[in-house]
């Protein structure tokens, strides 16, 4: 078995020192400097021959300046300058001073069962407890809990917003209603207006 393989290795070696000799080749001299008279060579301006440039600039479109602008002529009938030119028909604006549809509410919409279900489903927690009937109050406790926090944040967000257009008043007042309508005293007095 290793006779083959030395065979194929000597083989190799004897070929390998031929084929370098092969592609040898003569050193070539190094290109001779050229003879200047003293004076360094030009610096090129362009990175292409003038020939090319002037081939572009032929082939480049003419530079022609936008026309200045009309002035403008004061009193200008609008009703003859605002027509569309593309057939869209415009109509005149109106400004609605009728109050908004009221937003209706979860609790607004289902009865007192049909939010304890929507309690259990979303408090799914409560359900795999044994005798998970029992826990249809609670869960209806933990909705109206998660209501309340929901509507604190909102006027929070109200009474900053008031703060950062500049009208503290108005921040001041939503922040005190906030606190009268959402603290809880527990029976011990009347919340404060701080």
């Amino acid at each position: 078995m290793k006779t083959p393989a030395l065979v194929s290795l000597f083989a190799a070696l004897a070929v390998v020192p031929g084929a370098s000799l092969l592609a040898q080749s003569p050193v070539a001299a190094p290109p001779a400097e050229p003879v200047t008279s003293g004076q360094p060579a030009p610096k090129r301006q362009r990175a292409i021959s003038g020939d090319v440039a002037a081939a572009l600039a032929a082939s480049m479109p003419k530079y022609n300046p936008p026309p200045k602008p009309k002035p403008e002529e004061e009193n200008v009938d609008l009703r003859d300058e605002d027509k569309p030119r593309n057939g869209i028909i415009r109509l005149p604006k109106y400004v609605v001073q009728q109050k908004k549809p009221e937003v209706f509410r979860e609790r607004d919409l289902h009865t007192q069962s049909e939010l304890m279900d929507i309690a259990m489903q979303r408090y799914a927690g409560l359900s795999y407890v044994p005798l998970s009937g029992m826990n249809r109050g609670v869960a209806l406790l933990m909705y109206q809990e998660d209501e309340r926090k929901k509507n604190i944040s909102d006027l929070k967000e109200d009474a900053q917003d008031a703060r950062r257009s500049g009208d503290t008043a108005e921040a001041d007042y939503i922040k005190r209603q906030t606190n009268r309508a959402f603290s809880r005293d527990g029976g011990f007095g009347a919340p404060t207006d701080k």
